[in-house]
Parts: structure tokens; sequence; C-alpha cells
């Protein structure tokens, strides 16, 4: 049997911390700051052998995305540096910024050397191969 979630509780310690700074940056200070949405749209498909992972990511660089798998967890991470160069008569504008995200998903199962990313339009496409499961039930005969 294949789960998706391996540690319901280590999934919830990451809930918690998202939830935590969620509430924060939700704050009428910060409301101008994070006028993006700084969350990856995700949607997980289970197919038989295989879960198909897809995250929107629209406007970044292939260069800039990040993406690995250890102890069942896969990090999506992204990586922006972003400068606004204006410049009028008597002064100059320059404004820089990062921007970072990162999601996490645990997933139980899964065989790591034949996990394959693609990015394409827009959205980062990951294929996660399930482990074949050999059936170790069987009927012991009685001598």
């Amino acid at each position: 049997m294949y789960d998706l979630i391996s540690s319901p509780r280590r999934l919830q310690d990451y809930n918690d911390i998202e939830n935590i700074f969620r509430s924060f940056f939700n704050e009428p200070f910060f409301s101008e700051i994070t006028q993006c949405d700084n969350n990856l749209k995700v949607d997980i498909r289970d197919n038989i052998n295989e879960y198909i992972l897809e995250a929107d990511v629209p406007n970044v660089n292939k260069e800039n995305l990040n993406v690995s798998f250890e102890d069942k967890v896969l990090t999506i991470s992204v990586e922006q540096d972003k400068q606004v160069k204006e410049e009028k008569e008597n002064y100059i504008r320059r404004e820089r910024y990062q921007q970072s995200i990162s999601r996490k998903f645990v997933f139980d199962g899964i065989k790591s050397d034949g996990i394959q990313a693609k990015y394409e339009n827009g959205v980062l496409v990951v294929t996660l191969p399930k482990r074949v499961v050999q059936d170790t039930n069987r009927k012991i005969e009685i001598q």
C-alpha cells in the first residue's frame, strides 16, 4: 500500500510553521509588502505506478528552480533576485529584492533514483515513481 503522507506529525509540523508565518505576514503592516501570492499552487495525482506533482511557477527561469528529495521529503524552491532601475531627471531610483518560495511534501514508497522533473510554460511537473512492493504473503505448508 502506498501512502502519500508517511508521518502525519511531521507534515503537521510543516503546516504549523507555515500557518504561523501566514498569520504574521497577513497583519496590515505587511499587506503592501506581500501583495503577490508567495505560495506555489500544486496538484498531485496518484497514478498506479507513480505520483505526478504539477506546480505553477510562472515567470521563473529554470535556473532559479530547485527540486530535491531527501528522507521522503520532496522540496521545491524558487529563488529570484529582481532589480528595478528607474532613471529620471535629477534622481535615480534602484530597488533590489530577493524572493524565496519553498514547499515541502512527504511521500512514502518512492524510488528516488527514478524521480524526474520538467519545467515548461510556467509549470513544473515532477514524476515520482513508486517502489515496487513485492508480495510477501505466502501459504506455508505444514509438514
